[in-house]
């Protein structure tokens, strides 16, 4: 019997995390609470199997989990995503002005962990999976660096190694007996980000090529009886902008091929913008909480972001 290879699409982004995992498109903040000894919650109980059932479905946004492996040195408990969110705990973010990668940070490798390991046990759960034995999972994985980073210093090549390089284990201490998830990755494909986004362009996912036509047309009424659908779609030549919350990626299609060498980072996204926002607003006696705003418009600006990582076609 041919074991299953889980098939992860993880667009890590400074603001959440948007992937697609086994056919579920998942969507949560880039964010992290570490739990003190006096914040560890009781585990859960629940009144009845609906309550549970629910609970299960709703896995995802509601993990604590500590992780064991060679790939990440801060250790500790943490609460990921939305469930930090909720916890009014002092929160860790990708910093939008740091200049430190992605590809150095433990906190990529936690969120994209914690990201398989708790879809593993939702799968688990709902295959009837006795979860006091120990889960394992093997993945094939795409994701993506900003270009600035991508595209130096052997960055992709070190970033992936750091998945690739060991197993590693996720204990989910949601309830009175932990839930432990090994995790080996089969492949791994580094992306620029923004390279992606093209690639899915060209490949009409799910009547793509209908869609950008239907607004090209709307937003370039003058030139719609120009210019076709394959023009939009097809062309070998094209310069993709990818605004995200700390960078802006622009990448150069050349002959059908990203060319790492034409494509840039500019180091600055919304996220920057919102920061520089909030200060003015500060400075004018605006009452608010800062960490509240940010991450409300951050929220929303990333549910309407551009093509997803989350739908390419590197995963197979």
């Amino acid at each position: 019997m041919v074991e299953k290879i889980m098939k992860v699409a993880n667009d890590l982004g400074y603001g959440s995390v948007k992937a697609n995992v086994d056919g579920e498109n998942i969507k949560f903040p880039s964010v992290i609470a570490a739990e003190r000894p006096q914040d560890v919650q009781a585990p859960m109980e629940f009144d009845s199997k609906q309550d549970q059932d629910t609970y299960m479905k709703n896995f995802l946004n509601n993990m604590d989990v500590s992780v064991s492996s060679n790939a990440v040195k801060t250790s500790g408990r943490f609460l990921i995503g939305n469930a930090a969110i909720d916890s009014g705990l002092s929160m860790r973010a990708f910093d939008v002005n740091d200049f430190t990668g992605k590809s150095e940070t433990d906190l990529a490798i936690i969120l994209t962990l914690s990201l398989i390991a708790g879809k593993k046990v939702k799968e688990a759960y709902e295959a009837g999976q006795d979860l006091k034995e120990t889960l394992k999972v093997k993945v094939n994985m795409a994701t993506a660096l900003p270009i600035s980073e991508g595209k130096v210093n052997n960055a992709k090549d070190r970033y992936k190694e750091r998945y690739m390089g060991s197993t590693h284990t996720v204990t989910f201490h949601n309830f009175k007996d932990p839930i432990n998830v090994t995790i080996e990755f089969n492949k791994v494909y580094v992306a620029l980000e923004g390279e992606t986004a093209q690639m899915l362009i060209a490949s009409d996912y799910d009547g793509l090529t209908d869609k950008i036509k239907e607004d090209f047309d709307k937003n370039y009424s003058e030139m719609k009886d120009e210019v076709e659908a394959d023009d939009l779609i097809n062309s070998r030549n094209v310069l993709g902008i990818d605004i995200g919350e700390g960078t802006t990626d622009v990448v150069a299609i050349i002959n059908g091929k990203a060319n790492p060498a034409a494509s840039a980072s500019l180091p600055q996204g919304y996220g920057n913008v919102l920061q520089d926002a909030v200060r003015v607003l500060q400075d004018q006696q605006m009452n608010f909480e800062e960490e509240l705003h940010n991450y409300r418009v951050s929220y929303l600006k990333r549910s309407v972001h551009c093509v997803e990582l989350a739908k390419i076609k590197y995963v197979k």
